[in-house]
Parts: C-alpha cells; structure tokens; sequence
C-alpha cells in the first residue's frame, strides 16, 4: 500500500475512533446522570416513609425497588461505555497522530520544489513535482 493511501486510512481510522470514544464518553456522564436521578428517586421514598415513622407501601416498595434497579443499570452503562470510550478515544488519537505524521511525510516528496542547479559551465534553477 503507499505510504499517502495508508497515511489517509489511518487518519480516517483515527478520527472515526476518536469520535466514537467522545460519544462513549458523553454516554457514560449520561448513565452516571440517570443514575443518580434514579438512585435519589429511591432514597427519596425511603427518606419520607423514615420521617412519617411507616413502613413502605406495596406501591412505594414496588417504585423503590425500580428505581434501584434503573440506578443499577444506568451504573453498569456508565461504567461500560467510559472504559470503551477511554480506549477508542487512546486508540484514535493514536493512529490520527501516526496518520498525520506519515501524511507530511508523503506529501514531502509530492511538494512542488525550486532547488539552485549548478553544474560545470551552468548555473540555474530547477524546479521538480
């Protein structure tokens, strides 16, 4: 493969992962944001059957209980999107890094150049691209 077609595949790659793991971390603020929601919703319920001195009632049981159980979900897709994200968002500046570099690279010797020639009994300029 030459060196501009790999250089532009790993740009792309990169920047493809890099925006994937900014949409994974944006992901994960979000499931830590719901959970909390949802976690707080629980411990709300809880907190007012505490100071009415009553247990909970079926209805407060059953909304408690889901609420939990959506704190718990929203936990486990924080924390699963945020290490994804954390590893393409690595991964993806990485290959964009060396995908610019072997870019400049490549263009190097495309650019057009004005070099002095000098030569036995000439003096001039040449221009390559």
């Amino acid at each position: 493969m030459r060196l501009a077609a790999r250089a532009q595949a790993l740009t792309l790659t990169g920047a493809t992962s890099l925006g994937f793991g900014a949409l994974l971390l944006a992901t994960m603020v979000g499931g830590l944001v719901l959970g909390g929601h949802d976690r707080k919703a629980a411990d709300t319920l809880l907190a007012t059957a505490e100071a009415e001195q009553r247990p909970l009632n079926a209805q407060e049981l059953a909304d408690q209980g889901a609420h939990a159980r959506r704190a718990r979900q929203s936990d486990g897709l924080a924390l699963a999107a945020g290490i994804t994200g954390a590893v393409l968002v690595v991964l993806g500046a990485a290959l964009l890094g060396t995908g610019l570099r072997l870019r400049k690279r490549s263009r190097g010797s495309q650019r057009a150049r004005l070099t002095p020639q000098v030569g036995p009994g000439s003096l001039g300029l040449h221009l390559s691209f």
